[in-house]
């Protein structure tokens, strides 16, 4: 490989077990130079044998040892980054106890990434395995996100990695220890020539230029044609950021590349629960239809359906987003790759059972649209939807009374004091019980961040969320029954607050309830049954320190 450094790291691999195979190939400048000036891709093809031999231990008592060989062939560079595109071969020996076996591999990666750290620990004299006696830079390579360690001694008049040892932990509930030794065996040259794809599926308003075969490193153009193009899409770097939204975009191909082509808006709407037919734009002899879900709440994809025909009928069972991917043939025989982003829309039923009083409460249910929880989704960013004790105006912005589905919830609690012969308070009480009911969830499992504060439509909708959701919900519902309502916030928690002068019957209330200094409001605990209201949870007896967001104070 010349007069340049040699860079080694850790490839996990699974065969039966967790094993490793390392890999080492020249790092060059980015310019494409090494440390005499030569051009990368005057190495391209060349490939470095090691043999190899390594451990695998974890405390699952799995124990694999292996010894073979790991010859690392250079494909390409990336100029702009300096990292190495590298073929890793494998073959190896590997016994479990009683047990032995071969395997090999082949695969394609990138060599280098912005995570590993490299330190310069200064020369030393090694005996190597093959070639005597070795002058050698010593280079420790880290990686903290992968928790893998590497030592290498690389020659300083040659540039080869004449031994290396590398350590990779892996954490988790079975944490294992992976360790391999590496001796420097032989070098070759190879006739590199890999052909790689480049396949765009896109919506049918758009024609799409570029597609085919191309040579590894060779630079591929993509023209989009059409109206209202949004952009190009690689779903492996991002579902939702596009990585181009030029309707021509390049790159150097290094791998098989599936890209998406997306006009904007919606192609298509649905009903759910309602035969629909699947249309691809055009005239399909055949054809394979991938329908995948996407969670719009955590942003990620879920379970993916596939149909086929020439225009075959289907049924969305869940309200919600969806992805549809079309490989098929034209009626005029051509190739077809078509994409579509589906809306599907309908009602949500949530029929809500809990108890209060001596009594099982059942008459309260809502059928809750999904084109309507999407409106409140679009309506505040995540990135400000997040707790701020000090930021009454944006709390008080989430309790929206005025929406069509608390007003269907005021009417029911109205009907059932009517129904009951509750007083004020034992309405309140009632609708504080329903907020209890809902189950209790983190932010990062409702919405995958750490921090998320729901209108109360979403609270409904997904029937589930924190304590400020919850919190959000009785306030909004309060306040559409005529009750004067606060979001009462904490250092870590949240709850809901009632004007007690605004109630009456509340002088009947046992002594150990309590109202806030300020301004008489009464504490309702909305994430647990245990707590009626007016009390208060033990760690939050001094009241004075707790800021109430209102919009009366």
């Amino acid at each position: 490989m010349g007069k340049t450094a040699v860079a080694m790291m850790m490839v996990i691999v699974v065969i039966g077990a967790c094993v490793a195979v390392a890999f080492a190939a020249g790092v060059f400048d980015n310019n494409g130079g090494g440390s005499d000036e030569d051009d990368w891709r005057e190495h391209v093809g060349e490939a470095i044998i090691y043999e190899t031999k390594g451990r695998y231990s974890s405390i699952a008592s799995l124990d694999i040892t292996w010894t073979g060989t790991a010859t690392n062939t250079l494909l390409y560079m990336s100029e702009e980054t300096g990292y190495w595109y590298i073929n890793y071969a494998t073959e190896s020996t590997f016994t479990n106890g009683l047990r032995t076996w071969t395997d090999s591999s082949s695969s394609n990666s990138w060599g280098m990434d912005e995570n590993y750290v490299e330190k310069q620990v200064g020369e030393e004299t090694i005996e190597t395995k093959y070639y005597g006696s070795q002058l050698c830079n010593h280079i420790i390579i880290t990686n903290e996100v992968t928790g893998h360690t590497e030592d290498q001694w690389i020659g300083v008049e040659d540039g080869i990695a004449y031994y290396v040892e590398a350590t990779t932990v892996i954490g988790g509930f079975h944490k294992a220890t992976q360790t391999v030794y590496m001796y420097y065996k032989a070098s070759e040259k190879k006739e590199i020539s890999i052909q790689l794809s480049v396949k765009v599926f896109a919506d049918d308003n758009l024609t799409i230029q570029g597609e085919g075969t191309y040579t590894i490193g060779e630079t591929v153009t993509l023209t989009a044609s059409g109206d209202d193009f949004y952009g190009w899409f690689d779903f492996d770097v991002s579902a939702d950021v596009p990585v181009s939204t030029d309707k021509t975009y390049s790159f150097d191909i290094v791998e098989d590349k599936v890209l998406y082509a997306l006009s904007g808006g919606v192609i298509d709407d649905y009903t759910y629960g309602t035969e629909v037919t699947l249309s691809a734009g055009v005239e399909l002899s055949s054809a394979t239809w991938e329908i995948t879900y996407y969670d719009r709440t955590l942003g990620k994809t879920g379970e993916t359906d596939t149909v086929t025909g020439s225009a075959p009928t289907y049924v969305f069972d869940t309200p919600g987003d969806y992805r549809m991917k079309i490989e098929g043939v034209t009626v005029d025989g051509k190739e077809y790759n078509g994409y579509r982003i589906l809306f599907v829309d309908g009602a949500v039923t949530h029929a809500w059972t809990f108890k209060y009083g001596g009594l099982t409460i059942t008459e309260i249910s809502l059928d809750i649209m999904f084109s309507d929880y999407v409106e409140y989704m679009d309506k505040v960013p995540v990135s400000q939807r997040q707790d701020n004790t000090k930021d009454h105006q944006k709390g008080e912005q989430f309790v929206v009374a005025d929406d069509k589905y608390i007003a269907s919830l005021v009417q029911q609690f109205k009907a059932l004091q009517v129904k009951y012969g509750w007083t004020d308070v034992q309405t309140a009480e009632c609708i504080l019980k329903f907020t209890q009911y809902i189950t209790y969830a983190l932010d990062s499992t409702t919405h995958g961040v750490s921090e998320y504060w729901n209108f109360p439509v979403e609270t409904l909708y997904l029937n589930t969320g924190d304590c400020e959701d919850t919190s959000i919900l009785a306030s909004a519902i309060y306040k559409g029954m005529g009750y004067d309502s606060a979001v009462i916030l904490m250092y870590g928690h949240a709850a809901v607050g009632i004007k007690g002068t605004d109630l009456s019957g509340y002088s009947e209330l046992s002594f150990k309830y309590s109202t806030f200094d300020r301004s008489g409001y009464y504490f309702g605990e909305t994430t647990s049954t245990n707590y009626k209201l007016g009390e208060i949870p033990d760690g939050f007896r001094y009241v004075d320190k707790i800021v109430i967001d209102a919009d009366k104070e």
